[in-house]
Formats: structure tokens, sequence, C-alpha cells
């Protein structure tokens, strides 16, 4: 879905500022999925718009590795050498997409330092028809937040009055244990599958 309203921006560095108490330059950012920025009818990828901002760090994860992404399954546990690497988060639009739930939480879990924030904008159960596999309530976030030991910071419905057919759940997470729960406790949420595995995985090529 990507970067597409002013109001996801504003969530973003609300959650930045005020909840993570960063400033840009000092943000290591991960980006899941290398999102495109819509602001404005302008495109192009959304890391052009962090560098601008003065991220010095910032790194996407994308199965199809496009436009300078790290060429990466979520479905499966993410290389050594990013564990702990970032102090933000983002998913506006992949985690739908990763058929392995699990492993997705576990995977942030496992890209963030002790106390960084993680933002999401994920479709709303009945709404973004045909997007994703995977559909989200604020419920679902909050039980989502108890079961990985995530501190809930933020949860709310965001509604696009341009496109009525789009309503998303915004959340920030913060990391602060270093513990993680087992696929079995895991799998107790109850994140709704829609089970449409086509649009799963490097489902673009």
């Amino acid at each position: 879905m990507g970067i597409s309203s002013q109001e996801l921006v504003e969530y973003e560095s609300k959650a930045i500022h005020e909840f993570a108490c960063l400033q840009w330059e000092d943000v290591s950012l991960c980006e899941l999925g290398c999102q495109v920025d819509n602001m404005n009818g302008k495109g192009g990828v959304a890391k052009r718009v962090y560098n601008k901002r003065g991220v010095k760090r910032h790194v996407s994860i994308d199965i199809n590795g496009g436009s300078g992404s790290v060429c990466i399954d979520l479905d499966k546990q993410i290389p050594d050498n990013l564990h702990g690497k970032f102090n933000v988060l983002t998913d506006y639009g992949t985690g739908e997409h990763v058929n392995n739930q699990y492993m997705l939480f576990k995977n942030k879990f496992l890209l963030c330092q002790k106390d960084a924030v993680m933002i999401h904008a994920v479709p709303l159960i009945g709404f973004c028809p045909d997007h994703g596999r995977y559909y989200y309530t604020e419920d679902i976030m909050k039980e989502l937040a108890d079961i990985c030991n995530f501190e809930l910071l933020d949860t709310r419905v965001y509604s696009n009055e341009r496109v009525v057919t789009q309503k998303l759940v915004f959340s920030i997470f913060r990391k602060t244990s270093d513990d993680f729960p087992t696929e079995d406790e895991f799998n107790r949420n109850n994140i709704y599958d829609s089970g449409a595995t086509h649009h799963t995985g490097n489902y673009l090529r």
C-alpha cells in the first residue's frame, strides 16, 4: 500500500518523535516491503523520502529484491546479521502478504533493538477487498501485542475518504522484552485468514 496519506505521515512522525523520542538523523529504519511514496502523486520509492528527512540508515526488505531492497522471504527467519539493528520498523502493507504470520512477527522482534518502535498500517477486516491474505482489527492488534510481549502504544482505524473500500488499522508497538512466544502460543491469535494465497509470496512475478 505504501505511504499514501498525510494521516500516515503524521502518525509515523508521532511514533518516531513522541513515542521513540528520536530525531530523523538518529533513526535506523527497517521498512518491510519496498514501499512506494504515493503522496501528491509523485510516486518513487519511500527510501528517497527518508533520506531527505535525514535518516542515515535505511534498509527495505522485499521478497522481489526490487528498487534496492534486500531480497528476503519473511516466511523464513531473517539472517543473523540483521538481528537487533533497527530502532524503527515499518509495515505499511506487507505483513498481510506473508503466509507465515508467526515468522513475520518473530522477524519484526528479531530486527528490532530493545525499545524500538514498530509502526503498522494494515488492512481492516471487511475492507481492501482482494488485497492480501490476512486482515486485522484494533482488537487483533491489541491481542498480538500481548501475545508477542510488545507494549501497545496506540491503535486506531483510519478511513480513507477518497477510497471508501479502504480502511486500515494503524498501530504502534514497542519492543520491551527479550522473550518471544512459541509458535503454538502465537497461533492462539485471531488474525483473519482469507485464504487468498495468490496475494502472498512473490506474487508480482
